[in-house]
C-alpha cells in the first residue's frame, strides 16, 4: 500500500488531495474519476508498512534493530 499526497488543478483552484491506494495507476484512475479534468502540478507516493513482517524487515535492513 502506498500514501499518495498530490497538488492539482482543478480549472478553479489548486488542491492538496491524499489518497492511499495499490499502485500508481490506481491513484491517476481515482484522480480521473474523482475530479473528470486536473492538472497533477505535484506529487509523492510512499510506502505504507502494514505488515509487522515488512515493517521489522525495514528496521533490520536500516540498522535500527535492538541487540540482545
Amino acid at each position: 500500500m502506498f500514501d499518495v499526497n498530490a497538488l492539482i488543478y482543478n480549472g478553479n483552484a489548486q488542491q492538496f488531495v491524499t489518497y492511499r491506494c495499490a499502485s500508481e495507476s490506481e491513484f491517476f484512475q481515482w484522480l480521473a474519476s474523482t475530479y473528470g479534468v486536473y492538472v497533477c502540478l505535484w506529487w509523492e507516493m510512499k510506502t505504507v508498512m502494514s505488515s509487522p513482517i515488512l515493517a521489522d524487515a525495514s528496521l533490520h535492513s536500516s540498522g535500527q534493530h535492538e541487540r540482545s
